[in-house]
């Protein structure tokens, strides 16, 4: 139910966002208009962030049950994907689609168990900090307890999570006879996409259908208790049992210390920004070494006499004008998918539109389902 959820709240807030923050439109309309499409966007933040909020929680309680049964039910959702999708019929559009949808899940798993594992790491700490003030020696403050008790079920979850994917893509690729090869192109495509649009004003998570916001928002708001309980930790004295007695050591603390706690968070925002661009800054070293590879296999393919197709593909990436927008159709690109000796599938069966891979992106539907 929640990741039926999530991806309807997804696919809508693609285009929620994609109006407020990228299309020039909404300076165009009335300010009533502009209004109603601000609060729609705030209104659908809120709601996918409760639903990932609660997602987080089901993570949470089947970390800590007692008998692991809930964590049982966890796995075995993640192994019935492998029964949903390994014995039906793929095209590469569609392949790529479902990679997308992949990462994406896995992206959003690893934010949510992360947040799970600090959440009940500040926990484990107020647990071993009184029982170290009580003179006990007990496994609560032992390093083993706490790989055993707090990152070990997320440790499980995520390896799972790993096999059933690689499971998974093994066998659609050996029952519609993909080489591992076209996974490379899958990467390709999305290189150009940072190369193309990180600096633009295009959403570059249209492709995977990442939803950043409603991520950010469930990891600030966990991050604050997790903040309270680090504050809790470092008093000697009294813990406080209630909202009113943390508030007053709350109000003394800040008092004394708001010139470190501006500090704090100045430093914090400028760390943070710095790892912003070192990421990038690797990103678009890694995106431009894919590129010039892109380029001297082209460049080789063409000196060959191979498929004429690559020269097409190649005027389509170095071109800097034309329709290359994420959401455009063209059938310029669509040899990507393949390999210079595959043999391309006729278009002509397609009523509407050639999909090529260029322009595919996870809540597009392009076949028959959308993964």
């Amino acid at each position: 139910m929640f990741e039926v959820a999530d991806r309807l709240l997804s696919a809508l807030g693609q285009d929620i966002f994609a109006f407020i923050l990228v299309s020039p439109n909404l300076l165009a309309l009335t300010p009533a208009k502009r209004a109603l499409f601000i609060v729609s966007g705030v209104v659908y933040n809120a709601l996918h962030s409760v639903l990932l909020f609660y997602m987080m929680l089901t993570l949470n309680v089947a970390a800590n049950s007692y008998d692991n049964a809930l964590l049982t039910l966890l796995l075995s959702n993640q192994f019935s994907e492998i029964k949903g999708s390994v014995f039906k019929r793929f095209d590469r559009e569609n392949l790529f689609q479902l990679t997308c949808a992949d990462i994406t899940e896995r992206f959003q798993m690893y934010i949510l168990l992360f947040t799970v594992v600090i959440r009940n790491s500040a926990d484990f700490v107020l647990l071993a900090a009184d029982a170290s003030s009580m003179g006990i020696l007990s496994l609560f403050t032992t390093t083993a307890f706490w790989l055993l008790s707090v990152a070990g079920p997320g440790f499980i979850v995520v390896m799972s999570e790993v096999f059933v994917d690689w499971l998974k893509h093994t066998y659609i690729a050996k029952f519609n006879d993909f080489r591992p090869y076209v996974y490379h192109r899958f990467l390709d495509v999305l290189c150009m996409d940072y190369i193309r649009h990180s600096f633009s004003n295009k959403l570059v998570s249209n492709r995977l259908g990442l939803s950043v916001m409603p991520l950010m928002c469930v990891f600030i708001r966990t991050a604050i208790p997790v903040y309270r309980s680090i504050i809790l930790a470092a008093f000697n004295d009294e813990t406080p049992v209630n909202d009113a007695v943390m508030g007053t050591y709350f109000y003394s603390w800040f008092r004394w210390s708001t010139l470190g706690l501006i500090v704090i968070l100045a430093l914090s925002f400028f760390v943070t920004l710095l790892a912003k661009l070192i990421l990038s800054t690797m990103l678009q070293s890694f995106s431009r070494t894919r590129y010039e590879i892109i380029q001297v296999h082209r460049r080789a393919s063409i000196n060959a006499g191979r498929s004429p197709i690559i020269k097409q593909e190649e005027t389509a990436i170095d071109s800097a004008v034309g329709n290359d927008s994420l959401d455009a159709l063209t059938d310029e690109m669509r040899s990507r998918l393949y390999d210079e000796n595959d043999l391309v599938p006729k278009s002509e069966k397609r009523t509407k539109r050639v999909v090529d891979l260029d322009t595919v992106h996870r809540y597009k539907m392009v076949a028959k389902r959308i993964w």
